[in-house]
């Protein structure tokens, strides 16, 4: 499921969202791997590193993207 909303262009749901093209930026962690974090409007709305884990399940996502909707709205 979550390869299908994170998929490419239109195929996913997040490539779905009615909404303008926003900036996007990321940047690695200087000598540290294995980090993801997803800041939406400048609060951190997922952090592997704080123990969120992967975004390998819907709850995971549909949080990020609940996020970025009420970012949008």
């Amino acid at each position: 499921m979550v390869s299908r909303i994170l998929g490419t262009g239109t195929e996913g749901i997040l490539g779905s969202l009615s909404c303008p093209p926003t900036p996007q930026s990321g940047q690695g962690t200087p000598e540290v791997t294995g980090w993801f974090e997803v800041t939406v409007g400048g609060h951190l709305v997922h952090s592997k590193k704080n123990g969120d884990g992967f975004v390998d399940s819907n709850p995971k996502l549909l949080k990020i993207v609940a996020a970025i909707e009420s970012c949008l709205a």
